[in-house]
């Protein structure tokens, strides 16, 4: 497993995500962060952060938070944030559009695939990144049992492959998502549901990839043979546990 952020590493992402939101006007909350930040001197702790919401820049530790409610997966870093405001674009971007063939040949052993769900049979599109870890993402477009998500598609699937000892995704979720640990079969997964949720991917450098940041709806993540798959889907926790255990 990775290692949790620290606390410079966590001021610097969310830095970097509040220069890309689209934040709404609000008092000026500089003066009372900064005396809170003084009056709270304390060693760090593995606990969730909540960061200024007019400011999106200065790190505050979460009275009453507790280490095991920071949910952890390798690979994945998962932050909580008092709100969410929406970056200034919701398209996807996933990379190139690629055949299922080219897809297999960039990822091996191929990417995993359903067996036995209905819904989930061939993908609408194909996406690629050739860059860094290799990625592949399945679209789907919306039918019955997949109404439309936050950026208008039924479903998402994307699978990385390689090392997983560098935090590749993060989320920023805000006090109406519920998050918690999952068992798909015997794989580790991290389940977020309600409210929509920031996400983007980093470099091979740990930089967000500005034109990753966007917001993501309800998400099951796991891993299964090194592995890490994503699903983003508006469908309950059962159902995307049903779905993920259909991919082998």
């Amino acid at each position: 497993m990775s290692d949790p952020l620290s606390d410079a590493e966590l001021e610097a992402t969310l830095r970097d995500i509040g220069r890309h939101l689209v934040t709404p006007v609000t008092p000026n909350l500089a003066a009372g962060v900064r005396a809170r930040l003084a009056g709270r001197r304390e060693p760090r702790r593995p606990w969730m952060f909540a960061l200024a919401p007019a400011l999106l820049t200065v790190v505050v530790l979460v009275g009453g938070a507790t280490a095991a409610e920071l949910v952890r997966l390798r690979g994945v870093d998962v932050f909580r944030v008092p709100a969410v405001s929406a970056p200034p674009r919701q398209a996807l971007d996933l990379g190139e559009r690629v055949t299922l063939a080219i897809a297999g040949t960039l990822m091996q052993p191929q990417p995993l695939r359903t067996s036995g769900d209905p819904v989930f049979g061939t993908p609408d599109d194909v996406y690629a990144r050739r860059q860094g870890n290799a990625q592949v993402s399945f679209v789907y477009a919306p039918r019955p049992g997949l109404p439309p998500g936050p950026t208008g598609h039924g479903a998402l699937v994307t699978q990385l492959r390689g090392s997983l000892d560098r935090s590749l995704i993060g989320k920023g979720v805000g006090p109406g998502a519920r998050v918690e640990s999952v068992l798909v079969g015997d794989a580790p997964g991290i389940w977020i549901e309600g409210e929509a949720h920031f996400f983007f991917y980093r470099d091979s450098a740990g930089n967000i990839l500005q034109e990753t940041l966007r917001l993501a709806g309800n998400t099951l993540l796991w891993q299964r043979d090194g592995v890490l798959l994503r699903l983003e889907a508006q469908v309950d926790r059962q159902r995307a546990l049903e779905i993920a255990s259909s991919f082998r």
